[in-house]
């Protein structure tokens, strides 16, 4: 259909920011613990079809030394390439998941995941992970990979002519999960207590319920040329959508803070002659609206995650013109963007948890 459609659906079926932006209304309250002064790094973004008279945005060099260390505020589920013969591959069969803090990394085998890791989420409260192993299967495990059950039928995975596969998921509290795959199958929220599954109504990208599981955010196009966020509340049913902003351009990726009140996501502001995506934050009934972190070219973010106390957001960089992916975490009033990942290998957040 679209540019942007196609890619962005690509993308998320595989793996599963112009000018220093102002920002938009008044900017969430400022943190009150300061992250490490920020570098200036650039990523890779999807593309879409470009607004007529879209200026070309200044380059920005990816730095060659590696991001100072900063300290990171609890656990992050990530996927890596570090653990393969091949750190700095980003072919999706070439991730594997790891939690990361202050220890190291620790490293989670699952069955399969030779295969690559698609996407994981950790259980709100702890003690278990969920994860889409090669886009075939849905397990959940304790969080240190132990005790693997698959929690939904397996699919072939996206292969030529077959595409079938899961290409994401997210907790909704401690006992129901939100799973998403390949038409036809749509978005489905698993009730583990009562084992049942049910079929949601709607259908979007990176679908993200609210904490308390009573809101749904996700990328819904229409029949509009570009994916904008919307908003659905329960029984998510098309008939309370809304969308969140009234920008016209390409959104992705939605995270609901930890208090319910914000909406951080990734919006493009030009797409040729080369992409440039922005860190955006809103609240949920689509007011003060505000730039967290600036386009650059080249640079894409996606995977946002807010931090435990909801002071930080953390998120994936993606660098277009080295091809690696980077974590990175920037306080929610945009000071104090820093990097925490090096350029020797690609990693991705999947989860933030305490």
């Amino acid at each position: 259909m679209r540019r942007g459609l196609l890619v962005l659906c690509a993308m998320a079926g595989l793996c599963l920011a112009s000018c220093l932006a102002p920002a938009r209304g008044e900017s969430p309250p400022a943190p009150t613990v300061a992250i490490p002064p920020p570098q200036a790094n650039p990523g890779q973004g999807y593309s879409a079809p470009a607004a007529a008279g879209s200026p070309r945005l200044p380059t920005v060099q990816s730095p060659v030394a590696a991001a100072s260390p900063v300290a990171i505020d609890g656990r992050l589920l990530i996927a890596t390439t570090r653990s393969t013969s091949r750190p700095q591959s980003d072919l999706a069969t070439d991730y594997r998941l790891a939690w990361w803090s202050n220890r190291g990394r620790q490293s989670i085998g699952l069955p399969g995941d030779e295969a690559g890791i698609v996407d994981a989420a950790a259980k709100p409260g702890g003690g278990a992970i969920a994860a889409i192993v090669a886009g075939s299967r849905v397990l959940s495990s304790s969080e240190d990979g132990t005790s693997p059950t698959d929690l939904m039928p397996a699919l072939p995975g996206v292969q030529p002519g077959n595409p079938s596969a899961y290409l994401s998921l997210s907790w909704a509290g401690p006992d129901k999960l939100l799973v998403r795959q390949t038409a036809p199958g749509g978005i489905t929220l698993l009730d583990l207590a009562q084992r049942s599954q049910t079929p949601l109504a709607i259908n979007g990208l990176a679908p993200m319920l609210s904490t308390d599981g009573q809101h749904l955010a996700f990328a819904f196009a229409g029949n509009a040329s570009f994916f904008s966020i919307y908003v659905v509340d329960q029984p998510f049913t098309s008939q309370s959508m809304r969308k969140l902003t009234a920008d016209s351009v390409l959104e992705s990726n939605p995270a609901w803070s930890t208090d319910g009140a914000w909406i951080a996501y990734a919006a493009e502001t030009a797409a040729s002659p080369a992409v440039a995506w922005e860190l955006r934050a809103v609240r949920v009934d689509g007011t003060n609206e505000s730039t967290v972190v600036p386009a650059q070219t080249g640079v894409s973010y996606s995977s946002l995650r807010w931090s435990p106390d909801g002071r930080a957001i953390g998120f994936t960089e993606y660098v277009e013109t080295a091809h690696t992916r980077r974590i990175g975490v920037v306080n929610r009033d945009g000071s104090d963007m820093h990097l925490l990942s090096d350029n020797t290998a690609n990693d991705k957040l999947l989860d933030w948890r305490p």
